[in-house]
């Protein structure tokens, strides 16, 4: 175990936190699998992980993947229970016939668990704090991501249909107001269902296939480049049939400031 130092240094780090110190209580009464002490103390994946990691001298895992006490986390946690579950003899007065010494470390050891229970509960709130932060700054993230690659969506089928600027444009709208569009590369993106005086149609490629077996091949979009990087987006979309091979294009989307510049590269 090394020096006495360092026996001492682990179990205060064990005890300090609550968690840790509920694994050790579960792992008493049962061997448990990871699954079952996720369900048990209802936290992440990760920060289970990082409490057992801290926990390695005092747990074991055994080949049917169960963690089990080690003999010393066996008396930690006998230590723990002396500490927060002290016996009460009636009529009997706390520390009768113990030396004084004992007495003394044993005050100072139950006010260093109180030093770092308190230090812990300001550390938890700080860090409940941070990821309450960090789930809305990323919620955000998601939200304005997602319009974006819709605002994408929208300008590149409006170059393409209404400013007629898609090659083969004539092939893929004449006598057609009906546009089919896979959603190849962009399932998921919010798609506008007009264009213009243009219907857009989502269909996946299998539904594309279907349709051509059944009624014969016909043109339709469909993106092939998707690269969405805030500061420089490149994406392709081409006039295809299912049977047949279509023209393209390439389109460049820079941010200027606070607007796109787009163009055909």
């Amino acid at each position: 175990m090394g020096s006495e130092e360092d026996t001492y240094n682990t179990i205060f780090h064990a005890l300090k936190h609550p968690i840790r110190r509920r694994i050790l209580r579960q792992l008493e009464s049962n061997p448990a699998t990871f699954t079952d002490l996720l369900d048990e103390l209802g936290i992440d994946n990760g920060l289970l992980n990082y409490h057992l990691n801290n926990l390695n001298e005092l747990i074991t895992k055994g080949s049917d993947e169960r963690y089990r006490l080690s003999e010393f986390g066996t008396a930690t946690l006998f230590l723990t229970r002396r500490v927060e579950e002290p016996v009460k003899k009636q009529n009997e007065a706390p520390f009768v016939g113990i030396p004084n010494h004992v007495k003394v470390i044993t005050v100072l050891f139950i006010i260093l668990v109180g030093v770092l229970g308190f230090m812990y509960i300001d550390l938890g709130n700080s860090y409940n704090v941070l990821e309450t932060k960090y789930e809305a700054v990323k919620q955000d993230h998601e939200r304005e991501r997602s319009r974006l690659e819709s605002s994408i969506v929208y300008e590149t089928l409006k170059m393409s249909l209404v400013d007629e600027q898609i090659p083969d444009h004539n092939l893929l709208t004449h006598d057609n107001r009906d546009i089919v569009l896979s959603t190849w590369l962009i399932e998921g993106i919010d798609v506008p269902i007009r264009i213009g005086g243009y219907r857009i149609t989502l269909m996946s490629p299998e539904e594309i296939e279907e349709k051509a077996e059944a009624e014969g091949d016909f043109q339709y979009l469909q993106f092939t480049r998707f690269d969405i990087n805030p500061n420089d987006i490149m994406v392709e979309i081409n006039t295809v049939g299912v049977f047949d091979a279509g023209g393209g294009m390439t389109i460049q989307f820079r941010l200027t400031g606070t607007i796109y510049q787009m163009w055909i590269a």
